[in-house]
């Protein structure tokens, strides 16, 4: 089934990054991408064929105080099997500080995790895949 279609330029050694959004809710399906030489028309699948992914959305932040641990910020959200996310926190969206909290891999559920909340008056996430 054909979804859409991205102009992409090439470096001299055939390279190029991008990102293709698919709109729509696509849970179980996977997607392949072929690449067309403009000149000759010819085709070639490049690159094995990935999972649809849910958006990047956290399904729950909340603060949590134990004994051992301390003061959290524990969030969670959806990781389609797989593929991989990272989790970057900053204390000030006034610059461009943002630093690696963890790198996680989705098994098909959700993923829950732990930040430790420092004297910082505010803690920002942001979750992306890499």
């Amino acid at each position: 089934m054909f979804v859409g279609r991205q102009t992409v330029k090439t470096d001299d050694a055939g390279n190029a990054a991008f990102t293709f959004n698919v709109p729509g809710d696509w849970p179980g399906w996977w997607f392949a991408a072929t690449a067309t030489d403009l000149t000759t028309g010819d085709t070639s699948e490049f690159g094995p064929a990935v999972p649809a992914a849910p958006p990047l959305e956290f399904t729950f932040a909340r603060l949590v105080d134990t004994a051992q641990e301390g003061r959290q910020l524990e969030a969670a959200f959806f990781g389609a099997s797989g593929l991989r996310y990272t989790v970057l926190t900053n204390a000030d969206l006034g610059t461009t500080n943002w630093g690696v909290f963890t790198n996680l891999t989705g098994a098909g559920g959700t993923i829950t995790f732990r930040v430790p909340v420092s004297g910082a008056p505010y803690m920002f996430f942001w979750l992306r895949q890499p």
